[in-house]
């Protein structure tokens, strides 16, 4: 499939200049919260998940950011981290609107959701300290 060749190339193209970070977006999430759950409306079919799973931990993809489910999940496959994202209208089984800021950092890639009635006034950059 052309679009398949297409996600591959891109893939290589990333891996070979040494991107520090390489992300997938995307409107309907891949799994919510494992990689070999049953198909539903709010995740990719299995047949299609599981070979492009096995892509991605190939060229070294850690995040893959989605929406459609219009509510939060997160899910883990090995250090692929699946981050579903809530809507900014419309939120589904008791979610709030809201965003999720993500902020690249040189290791990896924060993120967090913030409800729209429990916005920060200011959001750190800085990194946090280790402790």
């Amino acid at each position: 499939m052309e679009q398949d060749r297409w996600l591959r190339a891109e893939l290589e193209r990333a891996k070979a200049a040494g991107a520090a970070h390489i992300v997938i977006f995307q409107h309907h999430p891949w799994f919510l919260e494992k990689p070999d759950e049953a198909d539903q409306y709010f995740n990719i079919p299995l047949a299609r998940r599981a070979p492009h799973l096995a892509l991605f931990r190939e060229f070294g993809v850690r995040y893959l950011f989605s929406g459609h489910y219009h509510r939060n999940a997160e899910g883990h496959d090995g250090d692929i981290v699946n981050i579903t994202t809530g809507p900014v209208g419309k939120p589904l089984g008791g979610a709030k609107s809201g965003f999720r800021v993500a902020i690249v950092r040189d290791g990896a890639i924060e993120h967090r959701y913030y409800d729209l009635g429990d916005l920060p006034t200011k959001i750190e950059l800085a990194p946090t300290a280790k402790k």
